[in-house]
């Protein structure tokens, strides 16, 4: 190229190289971008003529709560942004896209298709829908009062025939990519690297404690004690409202 632009600015270059060196140059013109084809009104469409159960296996929650999420999601200020008075994504569809791909095993190109979103698009919905729910956490994962309290015990006592249970505690993990820093910590007993998630949940199922965060690598023992949970349960008894107290299997010592 460089002896191209020589030979032009002394005059030297003959009309057979001029035309040679303008089919080279032919070859490196772009051609236009196609038009990527993807899956069409899945939100509009499909979703609303699938069954309640069908729904509840696609999406891990039922038709009701869902329909609150997107209700509170589209008063919030993490609702779909607008231009030109339209939704570029509309309430619905970023939490529909969010809830099936935290749900399924789809890929994130996949996830995209399915809702006929670009990747950039799937993952700015992901991420504002995650963080519209951490930002209601407190709302809705709360530990009892006495009251409530007395009354999980009773009815884990009318399930289980067990005394005294103000819920029920267990970890997960959490797959995570091989992070940069502490590799070895974040690798777990079944050879993968994960966080761990510890929750307690009452005799309805719903979630009244969660700590996450902590390396895979960490024993169950240990992630209970580095938990929020335990500290607030060491500095006050009373969160167990005293008749739990040494009834638990927990020592607090």
């Amino acid at each position: 190229m460089d002896m191209l632009v020589m030979d032009l600015l002394t005059g030297t270059l003959s009309e057979t190289d001029a035309s040679d060196s303008s089919d080279e140059d032919d070859q490196f013109i772009k051609e236009p971008p196609t038009k990527i084809t993807r899956i069409e009104n899945f939100v509009e469409e499909t979703v609303p003529q699938y069954s309640d159960a069908v729904f509840q296996e696609h999406f891990r929650m039922c038709r009701r709560v869902v329909d609150f999420i997107i209700g509170y999601f589209a008063q919030s200020a993490y609702k779909a942004a607008s231009i030109g008075g339209r939704d570029k994504v509309s309430n619905e569809k970023a939490i529909l896209l969010s809830l099936w791909y935290l749900a399924n095993t789809e890929t994130f190109r996949q996830v995209a298709d399915r809702f006929n979103v670009s990747l950039s698009s799937a993952h700015r919905c992901l991420v504002r829908v995650i963080t519209f729910l951490t930002s209601i956490k407190h709302e809705y994962i709360v530990w009892p009062c006495k009251n409530e309290a007395k009354h999980i015990g009773e009815e884990f006592e009318k399930k289980q025939g067990i005394k005294n249970v103000i819920g029920a505690i267990d970890g997960c993990h959490i797959r995570i990519n091989k992070p940069k820093l502490n590799q070895d910590s974040y690798v777990n007993r079944k050879g993968y690297h994960s966080i761990l998630l510890q929750g307690v949940v009452n005799n309805r199922k719903m979630f009244i404690d969660v700590y996450c965060g902590e390396p895979g690598s960490l024993h169950d023992a240990r992630l209970l004690r580095k938990s929020t949970l335990y500290a607030k349960a060491a500095e006050n008894e009373d969160i167990f409202y005293n008749v739990f107290v040494g009834r638990l299997g927990i020592s607090m010592s």
